[in-house]
């Protein structure tokens, strides 16, 4: 079992690095259910978390850039991107503030769309 926890482990370390968290993470969750002692997996799956955090921060703050500028657009990406990242977390709240934000950013267009 250490020995595929530490295929899996690898698989993992190898997205983390190219910032795939998503990735990253279901490898590392792997290798604990193969191995649940396998350390560096658990201590890397608490970094994983965090660096997705930290991007979904981010991304939000540029987003909240961008539609105070009016560039809707822009910011939905930003948006959509937070909730590619809890896709799997829908109940994480930097998903919901993505979400809530997502659909005010539409109603606005909406609107302008009627005042035209």
């Amino acid at each position: 079992a250490y020995k595929s926890a530490e295929m899996y482990f690898r698989e993992g370390f190898r997205e983390y690095r190219a910032k795939n968290y998503l990735r990253a993470q279901t490898a590392f969750e792997t290798a604990l259910q193969v191995y649940a002692d396998h350390t560096l997996s658990r201590v890397y799956l608490e970094t994983t978390k965090k660096a997705m955090e930290d991007d979904a921060g981010e991304l939000i703050k540029n987003a909240k850039r961008e539609e105070e500028a009016n560039r809707y657009g822009e910011a939905l990406h930003r948006y959509e991107a937070v909730k590619r990242l809890y896709a799997k977390d829908q109940s994480n709240p930097l998903y919901k503030e993505a979400e809530d934000r997502i659909k005010d950013i539409e109603k606005k267009i909406k609107d302008l769309e009627q005042i035209r």
